[in-house]
Protein backbone atom coordinates (compact mmCIF):
# COMPACT_ATOMS: atom_id res chain seq x y z
CA UNK A 1 0.00 0.00 0.00
CA UNK A 2 2.84 2.39 0.86
CA UNK A 3 4.48 2.01 -2.54
CA UNK A 4 1.29 1.88 -4.61
CA UNK A 5 0.82 4.89 -6.80
CA UNK A 6 4.57 5.59 -6.97
CA UNK A 7 6.02 2.19 -7.89
CA UNK A 8 4.78 0.71 -11.19
CA UNK A 9 2.49 -2.27 -10.68
CA UNK A 10 3.83 -3.99 -13.78
CA UNK A 11 7.39 -3.72 -12.48
CA UNK A 12 6.45 -5.21 -9.11
CA UNK A 13 4.64 -8.11 -10.81
CA UNK A 14 7.52 -8.72 -13.24
CA UNK A 15 10.14 -8.77 -10.46
CA UNK A 16 8.03 -11.19 -8.43
CA UNK A 17 7.49 -13.42 -11.46
CA UNK A 18 11.15 -13.56 -12.51
CA UNK A 19 12.24 -14.52 -8.99
CA UNK A 20 9.51 -17.15 -8.66
CA UNK A 21 10.14 -18.66 -12.11
CA UNK A 22 13.85 -19.08 -11.42
CA UNK A 23 13.19 -20.86 -8.13
CA UNK A 24 10.29 -22.97 -9.41
CA UNK A 25 12.02 -24.19 -12.59
CA UNK A 26 14.92 -25.52 -10.53
CA UNK A 27 12.62 -26.97 -7.88
CA UNK A 28 10.26 -28.71 -10.31
CA UNK A 29 13.13 -29.98 -12.42
CA UNK A 30 15.15 -31.37 -9.52
CA UNK A 31 12.37 -32.62 -7.25
CA UNK A 32 9.56 -33.59 -9.59
CA UNK A 33 11.52 -34.31 -12.75
CA UNK A 34 12.35 -32.14 -15.75
CA UNK A 35 9.56 -33.70 -17.81
CA UNK A 36 7.02 -32.10 -15.45
CA UNK A 37 8.04 -28.66 -16.73
CA UNK A 38 5.86 -29.34 -19.79
CA UNK A 39 2.80 -31.21 -18.49
CA UNK A 40 -0.01 -32.33 -20.82
CA UNK A 41 -2.38 -29.73 -19.32
CA UNK A 42 0.02 -26.80 -19.90
CA UNK A 43 -2.61 -24.79 -21.81
CA UNK A 44 -5.10 -25.10 -18.96
CA UNK A 45 -2.37 -24.11 -16.49
CA UNK A 46 -1.58 -21.02 -18.57
CA UNK A 47 -5.29 -20.16 -18.72
CA UNK A 48 -5.51 -20.54 -14.94
CA UNK A 49 -2.44 -18.32 -14.60
CA UNK A 50 -4.03 -15.66 -16.81
CA UNK A 51 -7.10 -15.54 -14.57
CA UNK A 52 -4.83 -15.30 -11.51
CA UNK A 53 -3.04 -12.41 -13.22
CA UNK A 54 -6.38 -10.63 -13.49
CA UNK A 55 -6.97 -11.20 -9.77
CA UNK A 56 -3.49 -10.04 -8.83
CA UNK A 57 -3.73 -6.92 -10.98
CA UNK A 58 -7.21 -5.92 -9.82
CA UNK A 59 -6.25 -6.37 -6.19
CA UNK A 60 -3.13 -4.23 -6.38
CA UNK A 61 -4.71 -1.58 -8.61
CA UNK A 62 -7.29 -0.97 -5.90
CA UNK A 63 -4.74 0.05 -3.25
CA UNK A 64 -3.95 3.58 -4.39
CA UNK A 65 -7.62 4.31 -5.10
CA UNK A 66 -9.10 2.90 -1.87
CA UNK A 67 -8.34 2.37 1.78
CA UNK A 68 -6.48 -0.83 2.63
CA UNK A 69 -9.31 -2.04 4.87
CA UNK A 70 -11.86 -1.59 2.10
CA UNK A 71 -9.75 -3.51 -0.43
CA UNK A 72 -9.17 -6.40 1.97
CA UNK A 73 -12.83 -6.52 3.05
CA UNK A 74 -14.15 -6.61 -0.50
CA UNK A 75 -11.53 -9.19 -1.52
CA UNK A 76 -12.85 -11.54 1.17
CA UNK A 77 -15.83 -11.97 -1.15
CA UNK A 78 -13.63 -14.63 -2.79
CA UNK A 79 -14.89 -17.09 -0.17
CA UNK A 80 -18.47 -16.34 -1.17
CA UNK A 81 -17.60 -16.81 -4.85
CA UNK A 82 -15.78 -20.09 -4.16
CA UNK A 83 -18.77 -21.40 -2.23
CA UNK A 84 -21.24 -20.26 -4.89
CA UNK A 85 -19.22 -21.79 -7.72
CA UNK A 86 -18.33 -25.08 -5.98
CA UNK A 87 -21.43 -26.83 -7.31
CA UNK A 88 -21.26 -25.61 -10.95
CA UNK A 89 -17.48 -26.14 -11.20
CA UNK A 90 -16.94 -29.24 -9.07
CA UNK A 91 -20.40 -30.73 -8.57
CA UNK A 92 -20.01 -30.37 -4.81
CA UNK A 93 -23.09 -29.97 -2.69
CA UNK A 94 -23.05 -26.74 -0.70
CA UNK A 95 -25.58 -26.93 2.08
CA UNK A 96 -27.12 -24.22 4.21
CA UNK A 97 -24.55 -24.86 6.95
CA UNK A 98 -21.70 -24.07 4.59
CA UNK A 99 -23.43 -20.90 3.42
CA UNK A 100 -24.12 -19.84 6.99
CA UNK A 101 -20.47 -20.32 7.93
CA UNK A 102 -19.21 -18.35 4.90
CA UNK A 103 -21.67 -15.50 5.44
CA UNK A 104 -20.92 -15.39 9.18
CA UNK A 105 -17.22 -15.18 8.38
CA UNK A 106 -17.78 -12.40 5.86
CA UNK A 107 -19.92 -10.49 8.35
CA UNK A 108 -17.09 -10.92 10.85
CA UNK A 109 -14.69 -9.35 8.38
CA UNK A 110 -17.05 -6.43 7.84
CA UNK A 111 -17.46 -5.92 11.59
CA UNK A 112 -13.69 -6.06 12.07
CA UNK A 113 -13.05 -3.41 9.44
CA UNK A 114 -16.22 -1.38 10.04
CA UNK A 115 -14.53 1.74 11.50
CA UNK A 116 -12.51 2.19 8.31
CA UNK A 117 -15.18 1.21 5.80
CA UNK A 118 -16.26 4.68 4.82
CA UNK A 119 -15.54 3.58 1.23
CA UNK A 120 -19.27 3.01 0.94
CA UNK A 121 -19.82 6.75 1.32
CA UNK A 122 -16.79 7.82 -0.71
CA UNK A 123 -17.92 9.19 -4.08
CA UNK A 124 -15.99 8.60 -7.23
CA UNK A 125 -14.89 11.13 -9.81
CA UNK A 126 -17.43 13.94 -10.12
CA UNK A 127 -19.38 12.70 -7.08
CA UNK A 128 -20.64 9.56 -8.86
CA UNK A 129 -20.09 5.88 -8.17
CA UNK A 130 -16.53 4.99 -7.18
CA UNK A 131 -15.62 2.48 -9.88
CA UNK A 132 -12.50 1.47 -7.94
CA UNK A 133 -14.86 -0.47 -5.64
CA UNK A 134 -15.22 -3.03 -8.41
CA UNK A 135 -11.48 -3.78 -8.56
CA UNK A 136 -11.27 -5.94 -5.41
CA UNK A 137 -14.62 -7.58 -6.21
CA UNK A 138 -13.41 -8.53 -9.71
CA UNK A 139 -10.13 -9.65 -8.13
CA UNK A 140 -12.06 -11.84 -5.68
CA UNK A 141 -14.01 -13.52 -8.47
CA UNK A 142 -10.87 -13.90 -10.57
CA UNK A 143 -9.16 -15.47 -7.55
CA UNK A 144 -12.03 -17.85 -6.81
CA UNK A 145 -12.13 -19.45 -10.26
CA UNK A 146 -8.47 -20.59 -10.31
CA UNK A 147 -8.87 -21.99 -6.79
CA UNK A 148 -11.66 -24.21 -8.05
CA UNK A 149 -9.62 -25.08 -11.13
CA UNK A 150 -6.71 -26.08 -8.88
CA UNK A 151 -8.96 -28.42 -6.95
CA UNK A 152 -9.93 -30.14 -10.18
CA UNK A 153 -6.38 -30.16 -11.60
CA UNK A 154 -4.63 -31.27 -8.40
CA UNK A 155 -4.58 -34.90 -9.49
CA UNK A 156 -2.69 -34.02 -12.69
CA UNK A 157 -0.40 -31.15 -11.67
CA UNK A 158 1.44 -30.41 -8.45
CA UNK A 159 1.13 -27.11 -6.62
CA UNK A 160 4.66 -26.16 -7.67
CA UNK A 161 3.90 -26.77 -11.37
CA UNK A 162 0.70 -24.71 -11.05
CA UNK A 163 2.71 -21.94 -9.35
CA UNK A 164 5.32 -22.04 -12.12
CA UNK A 165 2.73 -21.58 -14.88
CA UNK A 166 0.99 -18.93 -12.83
CA UNK A 167 4.29 -17.03 -12.53
CA UNK A 168 4.91 -17.38 -16.26
CA UNK A 169 1.55 -15.72 -16.91
CA UNK A 170 2.36 -13.02 -14.34
CA UNK A 171 5.53 -12.19 -16.25
CA UNK A 172 3.86 -12.24 -19.67
CA UNK A 173 0.92 -10.24 -18.35
CA UNK A 174 3.15 -7.64 -16.69
CA UNK A 175 5.21 -7.18 -19.85
CA UNK A 176 2.07 -6.92 -21.98
CA UNK A 177 0.42 -4.46 -19.60
CA UNK A 178 3.58 -2.34 -19.42
CA UNK A 179 3.64 -2.08 -23.21
CA UNK A 180 -0.08 -1.25 -23.44
CA UNK A 181 0.02 1.30 -20.61
CA UNK A 182 3.17 2.96 -21.93
CA UNK A 183 1.74 3.30 -25.43
CA UNK A 184 -1.79 4.19 -24.35
CA UNK A 185 -0.85 6.95 -21.92
CA UNK A 186 -3.05 5.59 -19.12
CA UNK A 187 -3.04 7.69 -15.97
CA UNK A 188 -4.53 5.48 -13.22
CA UNK A 189 -2.77 5.75 -9.85
CA UNK A 190 -2.78 1.94 -9.54
CA UNK A 191 -0.66 1.52 -12.62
Amino acid sequence: KGMSGTYPLTEAIAIRAVAAIAILVVYVGKVEGWRNLLPPQARMLLFRGAIMMLAYTGYYMAFPAMKLAAVVTLFFMALIFITALAHPFLGERVGPGHWLAVLAGFLGVIVTYWPSLDFIRTPGIGGGFNWALLLPVIAALAYAIPQLMARRMATDASASVMSLYQSIMYLLGALGMAAIFALGGFDHPGL
